[in-house]
């Protein structure tokens, strides 16, 4: 079962750009413009996590898996 990684750091890396998730594992980028980015992200003890995003998001969620 998946957890919430409460802590973990969230990049934008087109933006250079980086936020931490809070304690349920949630995280906010503010006044980004449409387009194509990429989001990597990572938490102690656990293996850096890099994705394609397209923003807006249809499902309005932009999950990293870690």
């Amino acid at each position: 079962m998946r957890q919430p990684a409460a802590g973990a750091w969230v990049r934008l890396v087109e933006l250079d750009q980086t936020v931490t998730t809070d304690a349920t594992g949630q995280f906010i980028f503010e006044g980004i413009r449409r387009g194509a980015y990429t989001l990597t992200g990572g938490a102690p003890g656990q293996a850096t996590v890099t994705r394609a995003i397209e923003v807006p998001s249809l499902s309005g969620e932009y999950n990293l898996d870690l």
